[in-house]
C-alpha cells in the first residue's frame, strides 16, 4: 500500500482516482489546489504525487519543480486534457515528472503508470516512460 497524494481541481477526476487507486489497496489524499497540496507534503509524507498541470494559484509544473526540489526521491505523475500550440506534458516530463496521463485515461492506465512509478520508486531505477 501506497500514500499517493492527489491534487487536481476537478472534483470529477479527484474523485474517480480516488476510487480507483484506494480500489487498489493504496491510501489516498486529494486537494483541489497546487498550493494546498504542497501544504500537505510539507507536513506528511508520500510514495507519489499525482498532479494536473492547469489549476488556479498553483499550477502542477510549480508543484513539480517544488516536489523535485525538496523532495528529489518522491515521483511526480502529470496529468492534463488541455492541448494547445505546446504539449504541456512533454513540458512536465522534462522538468522531472515521473511519468504523464492525457485526461481522460481509463482505469488500466492509471494503474500502470502508479504501479510502474512505485516500483520504479522501490528499485531506485532510472525514470522510465510509460504510455
Amino acid at each position: 500500500m501506497a500514500r499517493i497524494l492527489v491534487i487536481d481541481d476537478s472534483a470529477s477526476t479527484l474523485e474517480l482516482v480516488h476510487k480507483i487507486l484506494t480500489g487498489a489497496g493504496h491510501k489516498v489524499i486529494t486537494t483541489d489546489c497546487g498550493k494546498r497540496g504542497e501544504t500537505i507534503l510539507a507536513d506528511q509524507s508520500f510514495d507519489l504525487v499525482i498532479t494536473d498541470l492547469y489549476m488556479p494559484e498553483r499550477d502542477g509544473l510549480e508543484v513539480l519543480r517544488d516536489v523535485r526540489r525538496v523532495h528529489p526521491g518522491l515521483d511526480v505523475i502529470a496529468m492534463s486534457s488541455a492541448s494547445g500550440k505546446y504539449d504541456m506534458l512533454l513540458v512536465a516530463k522534462a522538468l522531472g515528472a515521473a511519468a504523464t496521463l492525457r485526461k481522460p485515461f481509463n482505469t488500466t492506465e492509471l494503474l500502470d503508470v502508479v504501479n510502474a512509478s512505485l516500483k520504479r520508486s522501490e528499485s531506485h531505477s532510472p525514470a522510465v516512460t510509460v504510455g
